[in-house]
């Protein structure tokens, strides 16, 4: 099972969470939750960027959830819609 094949099913189960996968050593994103963190995150620990931020995500390995945060307040809406945003209004550049 590719990588985008596991992110869409993951996706449509839980649409509220941003999804790492890992792979070998390093962790991998995929569609607006690659964006999302291209275009946002600065660090070089993503996942405590995610925490500090309080985006909800998911580690993945393989097909098992290897780990899973929760905020109260989740802020991944928001830069779900910003990282849209950005995406549509960089086309008019």
């Amino acid at each position: 099972m590719s990588m985008i094949s596991r992110y869409n099913f993951f996706k449509k189960v839980y649409p509220e969470y941003l999804f790492a996968f890992i792979s070998g050593t390093e962790i991998k994103f995929v569609g607006v939750d690659k964006m999302i963190i291209e275009q946002f995150c600065s660090y070089n620990n993503k996942l405590v960027w995610l925490q500090k931020k309080h985006i909800n995500y998911i580690v993945i390995d393989d097909i098992s959830i290897v780990y899973r945060y929760d905020d109260k307040n989740s802020q991944y809406e928001k830069y779900f819609y910003l990282c849209l945003l950005c995406n549509i209004l960089g086309k008019y550049k």
